[in-house]
């Protein structure tokens, strides 16, 4: 099956995957708005009624042991494993395929909104034995409350590694900026010293918001500090006009113009600008071009950075 997802196949060894035995989810912060896998989840798992609610399907389990080669796989990749929703024992089932022999030789990546009962639920599984090396925990941050919320949750969650999803990205994340308890080590450190991977991308989608190009870079900056691997997804539907060719004049008449002001101001992209009004010559330029054509450099190149396997 496979998937497109660009950090899932920023791996050589392994080939991206996406694994789904719990589907659906419910808002539960700002990030949530233009939901991915809400949109899809009507054309792709063609429920009579209440196509995103929470389900667990059994019948998915035995699907990661059938694969040959290691996969990268994105858990749970239309929903939330942690959902209030998802039983205990339901996530028992998901750890147990992920524990079992047949499948060490993939990479589970389980990324999560609900970060407090992710670190409660593999505190108590994995109380005596360490987690299993193949176990990668996520959680997805959007802004500042968000990240000073989760990220102490997710540090203190038992992993073989932890990583954080700034995606998509609607104000400025300082991962720098807090301390964070580490009780395994006993000690108080900057929140992105106690972090393996940090992705970082804007939203996509209709009804997307702009990111700042600022925010992106403020991120690859605390990366480049800490030593700790910055992955650049995407622009998402929204680009700055410098990494479009021809700029803003290649761009449609029909496409959406916003300016920024300041990196902590709103974009006011949400409305339609006459290019007579505007500096063509300004970087604070945010296009609406679509995922395809914003791309995903950033100044100038992409940023692929992966922890060691």
């Amino acid at each position: 099956m496979g998937t497109k997802i660009e950090w899932c196949n920023a791996f050589r060894r392994y080939k991206g995957e996406v694994w789904n035995p719990v589907v659906g989810c419910t808002p539960v912060s700002e990030g949530c708005k233009n939901c991915y896998a809400e949109r899809q989840a009507p054309r792709v798992y063609h429920a009579a009624d209440e196509p995103f609610k929470p389900r667990f399907y059994g019948e998915r389990l035995e699907q990661p042991m059938h694969w040959g080669k290691p996969r990268f796989v994105f858990v749970c990749s239309m929903g939330d494993l942690f959902h209030k929703d998802i039983s205990d024992r339901s996530i028992d089932a998901v750890m147990s395929t992920i524990e079992f022999r047949k499948c060490r030789s993939h990479i589970f990546a389980v990324l999560t909104k609900r970060a407090a009962r992710m670190r409660r639920y593999m505190e108590r599984r994995y109380a005596d034995d360490g987690p299993p090396e193949n176990l990668w925990l996520g959680v997805s941050v959007e802004n500042q409350e968000r990240a000073r919320e989760r990220v102490p949750e997710l540090v203190n969650a038992p992993a073989a590694l932890r990583f954080v999803s700034c995606e998509p990205l609607l104000a400025t994340v300082g991962l720098d900026a807090f301390d964070v308890w580490r009780r395994y080590r006993g000690e108080v450190t900057k929140a992105i010293d106690a972090l393996d991977w940090v992705l970082c991308g804007g939203e996509s989608g209709t009804g997307a918001r702009p990111m700042h190009p600022q925010w992106a870079r403020d991120l690859r900056d605390q990366c480049k500090r800490a030593g700790v691997p910055y992955f650049f997804k995407q622009w998402g539907r929204w680009a700055p006009r410098k990494v479009l060719p021809g700029g803003l004049n290649a761009v449609d008449d029909q496409s959406k113009i916003g300016v920024w002001q300041q990196p902590d101001e709103t974009c006011c992209g949400q409305e339609d600008f006459s290019r007579g009004t505007i500096s063509i010559s300004s970087s604070q330029h945010m296009v609406e071009v679509g995922k395809a054509a914003a791309g995903r450099t950033l100044d100038g190149r992409e940023w692929n950075q992966t922890p060691e396997v």
